[in-house]
């Protein structure tokens, strides 16, 4: 555990200095490599198959299971609070806790709610907590 308080202060630390000067651009250039193949350039993803980011209606449902979901994939369900679809999203284990703030940022502000911000210590806390699911099942 100290270890991932360690590495979270890292991550926290390399955030104001560097990635969250610009979480915009970092969060749609990640979201460019590694979400636009299957969501596309313009969140329109798949008719039902993969989600349209752009239907206001996916980000109505568990902004809490976001960090989740974009880091374990569909395959872990923390809640069912976030619609099904057909195909399963896969994981993106090696995004850092910032990337996945900086993701969340650029998403919300592009198609979802530009109100609602992302912090690393948000998405930590969440993570953490799906982690903690995770382990109990």
């Amino acid at each position: 555990m100290k270890i991932i308080s360690l590495l979270a202060g890292i991550g926290i630390s390399f955030c104001f200095w560097m990635a969250c000067a610009e979480p915009f651009s970092q969060g749609e250039n990640l979201y460019m490599v590694s979400c636009a193949s299957c969501h596309m350039e313009d969140g329109s993803g798949l008719g039902g198959v993969i989600p349209d980011l752009r239907e206001r209606d996916i980000w109505q449902f568990g902004s809490e299971d976001l960090p989740c979901l974009i880091r374990w994939g569909s395959v872990i369900r923390v809640t069912d609070s976030l619609p099904k679809y057909p195909t399963v999203m896969p994981p993106h284990p090696s995004l850092t806790e910032v990337e996945i703030a900086n993701i969340l940022n650029f998403l919300q502000d592009r198609w979802g709610d530009p109100s609602r911000f992302y912090t690393p210590e948000d998405i930590l806390r969440q993570l953490e907590r799906c982690s903690v699911a995770m382990d109990a099942r």
